[in-house]
């Protein structure tokens, strides 16, 4: 009996944001509120480790944030 090969599926590259990107995004959080400087510590967090937000995701998952 042959095998069958699974056919090879082209790799999707996914652009990332650029610097003024990530500023933007973590410039319209304030610290008004606890919502608003927890996603801003978010941003900056997965920002400066180069994490995305499935990875985040995982962390919160497993229980690993408060």
């Amino acid at each position: 009996m042959k095998k069958v090969e699974i056919p090879k599926v082209p790799r999707l590259v996914l652009k990332g944001f650029t610097s003024d990107e990530v500023t933007a995004m973590i410039n319209a959080f304030t610290y008004k509120n606890y919502i608003s400087a927890r996603n801003k510590a978010m941003l900056a967090f997965m920002a400066d480790c180069g994490l995305r937000a499935m990875n985040d995701k995982t962390l919160v998952k497993r229980g690993y944030s408060s």
